[in-house]
C-alpha cells in the first residue's frame, strides 16, 4: 500500500503491485464486496480498480449517511463478504438490511459515477458520459423489473455494465415508471413512488429530444 486516505465517507487505498507479479486475466475473479464494519450501522461497500490488469486502488464507501472521520481503519474489524453473498443473505433475511428514504433518492451526476450505484446518463459510454442521475443498488431493485418489461435485450448482467437506451425503449420505460409510481403511491410506498416519478421526469425530455442515453452498472 502506497497511500491511504480516509475521505470522511469511506477511504481510498492505493496499491503498488510489483512488476513481476502475473497480471489478472481479462475475466477477473474479483467481485464487489460488502462488509459490516464496527462503528457503521449500515456497513460499507468496496470496489477494486485496476491498471494494466493489476490491482491499483481499493475504494471503500460507507452506506447511508454515515461519516468515517472518527474511524481508525487500521484497527477496525471488518466482516467482508462478496456482494452476491451478502445480497443473498439480505434477500433471505430482510431484517438484516435496514433501508431509509435516502436509499431511494436520485443523485445528480456529471460523468461516470464510481461506486456501487446504477447510473442513467446522457451520452454513450464509448464516447463520453454527460449529466445523469444515479440510484443505489437497493433502489434499482424497484426499477429493474420495468427495464426487463420495456427494454429489449436487457438482462441481469447489465446491472454490472453498460446498456444503451434507445428512444423507443426510453419512452416505454417512462410510461412504465409513471404507472408504477402511481401504484406505489396508492399503497403508501412514498420513497419508491418518488423514485419512479423522479426518474421518469428526468428521462422524459431527453427521450423526446432523442438524446443518446446510457444505463451504467457498477
Amino acid at each position: 500500500m502506497t497511500r491511504f486516505e480516509n475521505t470522511g465517507t469511506g477511504f481510498f487505498s492505493s496499491i503498488n503491485v510489483t512488476g513481476d507479479a502475473p497480471p489478472l486475466p481479462d475475466g477477473s475473479p474479483l467481485d464487489d464486496a460488502y462488509a459490516m464494519v464496527d462503528g457503521l450501522e449500515h456497513g460499507m461497500g468496496f470496489i477494486a480498480l485496476f491498471e494494466g490488469r493489476r490491482l491499483s486502488v481499493i475504494e471503500g464507501y460507507a452506506l447511508g449517511d454515515a461519516e468515517t472521520y472518527d474511524i481508525d481503519f487500521a484497527e477496525t474489524k471488518f466482516d467482508v463478504k462478496p456482494w452476491k453473498v451478502a445480497r443473498s443473505t439480505f434477500q433471505k433475511h430482510p431484517s438484516k438490511w435496514v433501508t431509509c428514504a435516502a436509499d431511494y433518492r436520485l443523485n445528480e451526476t456529471v460523468g461516470f459515477d464510481p461506486g456501487m450505484t446504477i447510473q442513467f446518463a446522457e451520452g454513450r459510454w464509448r464516447d463520453g458520459i454527460g449529466k445523469g442521475v444515479s440510484v443505489t443498488d437497493i433502489a434499482f431493485d424497484t426499477i429493474e423489473p420495468l427495464l426487463i418489461a420495456t427494454c429489449s435485450g436487457w438482462t441481469p448482467w447489465h446491472r454490472h455494465g453498460p446498456y444503451e437506451l434507445s428512444a423507443g425503449a426510453c419512452a416505454a420505460l417512462v410510461q412504465a415508471l409513471r404507472l408504477e409510481g402511481d401504484r406505489l403511491r396508492e399503497i403508501e410506498a412514498a420513497a419508491k413512488a418518488e423514485l419512479c416519478h423522479g426518474l421518469a421526469e428526468w428521462l422524459a425530455p431527453r427521450c423526446e429530444a432523442r438524446q443518446p442515453l446510457s444505463i451504467l452498472g457498477y
